[in-house]
């Protein structure tokens, strides 16, 4: 069919050859067929895509009476489609049937006498009719595919996985009656390899044509491919977000005018919706593996828990029983000390399991000062080293807990910098830093520090730091890790609310 539109001529010999011709090398684009009585003309119309209705007023109806044939015609084209346009080119000149042809629902009525004029005449009419027909036709096309696209977004923010969101596109998009089939894919090997494909492709539709051998990289906006004889087209849309490509969409049309400009801009739209939506499941998939491995190192850490709870009561019970009698003895500096550590290793067991089941519930926040804590941690977990405080005022924190994670940044210090280390608490812009002059830490290493079991020389037990990051996160702080002014560790605790 010509891209312009088709126009039917009914009509008897020779009026009918007459205004073919005529029609045919006036209308540039547009194709004319004929049909000499109303029953063959029906059939053109049921069967055709007709733009335009041609007709003398006296054709032959199914009798072959030739009165008011046109009427006839023009009542039948009415039951059949009523927006179908319908000209009246005759010599009858008559305003009654005029004036009744109009009521009845004609587009035009022009009178034919034979000159150049009368043509003339016609064929502007014909073109006006056509133009205004391919415009509603392409704003109907354009509402379907607008709507099909829509489809296609609700099925979309309903999909969980990317083998749902491909195999629901390209079955919205091959349901419809706008495209023949629709497939989703990569190209592997020097050729498209499609993860699903829905629907039928056109005979003369080619997918290859348009899918580049580089892959989505190599596809820069829509490419079409009209190359084959009938009306199948084809179309590689880029499933592309950003720099993030994820595949290629091919669909196949058997429109004469599919595929135009606006349609591309469309199925451009949809392609980045689709990287988008593909994206979000599986950041959300990722999310949720995340999840999956902080609930396993909990579950770790609550097991380590327990383990302290467990392994180390019963020989402090053995401690704390000796120390009784020691104490019933007689009195010492030496079992003064001794008591001291029993009874803070026994908070410290108490700390670690109260955390470990409690989480943020088990934090009793109070004002605390933040030089003493520093202090008492220094005094219970340092074994050499020097401390250098500059930290006035107060913090809200569970002291203990505090403590614990003041003890634990020490011992961090001490255990990869030496006995020679020098530590500085301080305080910083939300928060308080506690920094040493050691080795530093890598920054490659940095993301994992806090990982349970995590030690950067293989040395330690990789708790240390786990046991900080979960006293901060069970107080609602942030800790990071930077390289201090020395060029050694520094690690900050923010988010602290400070207790003047």
């Amino acid at each position: 069919m010509s891209d312009r539109g088709l126009v039917l001529v009914v009509a008897t010999p020779p009026e009918r050859a007459e205004t073919v011709r005529r029609l045919e090398s006036d209308l540039d684009g547009a194709a004319v067929v004929a049909a000499g009585n109303i029953p063959s003309a029906m059939h053109v119309v049921r069967q055709r895509r007709v733009d335009c209705v041609v007709s003398d007023y006296e054709v032959p109806d199914d009798a072959g009476m030739l009165l008011q044939g046109g009427e006839k015609l023009l009542r039948r084209v009415r039951d059949y489609d009523a927006r179908l346009p319908f000209v009246l080119f005759t010599e009858v000149g008559d305003g009654v049937v005029a004036r009744s042809l109009i009521t009845e629902g004609i587009t035009d009525y022009i009178q034919r006498d034979g000159s150049r004029a009368a043509y003339d005449r016609l064929a502007s009419r014909v073109a006006t009719v056509l133009d205004h027909r391919e415009t509603e036709r392409r704003a109907e096309w354009q509402r379907r595919v607008t709507e099909t696209i829509r489809e296609v977004n609700r099925a979309l923010v309903r999909a969980s996985t990317r083998p749902e969101i491909e195999r629901d596109v390209c079955e919205r998009l091959a349901g419809a009656d706008l495209y023949c089939s629709a497939a989703m894919g990569r190209v592997e090997g020097g050729a498209f390899e499609p993860s699903v494909r829905v629907g039928d492709l056109p005979a003369d539709a080619d997918p290859a044509a348009v899918v580049p051998l580089g892959g989505v990289d190599a596809l820069d906006g829509v490419r079409v491919d009209r190359t084959g004889d009938g009306c199948g087209h084809a179309a590689a849309v880029p499933v592309v977000r950003g720099s993030a490509g994820y595949g290629i969409l091919v669909v196949c049309a058997a429109r004469p005018d599919a595929l135009d400009d606006t349609e591309q801009a469309i199925l451009a739209e949809l392609g980045e919706t689709i990287a988008h939506a593909i994206e979000a499941v599986e950041t959300r998939e990722d999310l949720k593996a995340r999840e999956r491995e902080l609930a396993r190192q909990n579950e770790r850490l609550q097991n380590f828990a327990s383990m302290v709870s467990h392994d180390l009561r019963n020989p402090l019970q053995v401690l704390v029983s000796r120390l009784s009698v020691l104490e019933g003895e007689g009195d010492s500096d030496h079992v003064r000390a001794m008591r001291d550590a029993v009874d803070r290793m026994t908070a410290l067991i108490d700390d670690v399991l109260r955390l470990a089941t409690g989480g943020k519930d088990a934090v009793e926040p109070e004002p605390v000062a933040l030089e003493r804590v520093a202090r008492d941690a220094w005094e219970i977990n340092a074994d050499g080293g020097r401390l250098s405080v500059d930290a006035p005022g107060g913090v809200v924190a569970d002291e203990s807990l505090l403590r614990q994670l003041l003890g634990n940044l020490f011992r961090n210090s001490l255990e990869h910098a030496g006995p020679d280390v020098t530590v500085r608490v301080e305080r910083c812009p939300g928060g308080f830093a506690v920094a040493d002059d050691g080795p530093g830490i890598p920054p490659g290493e940095r993301e994992w520090i806090f990982e349970l079991g995590y030690s950067g020389d293989g040395a330690g037990t990789g708790y240390g730091l786990a046991i900080v990051d979960e006293i901060a996160d069970a107080h609602g702080w942030d800790v990071a890790v930077a390289e201090s002014a020395a060029g050694g560790a520094r690690f900050e605790v923010t988010g602290v609310e400070f207790a003047e």
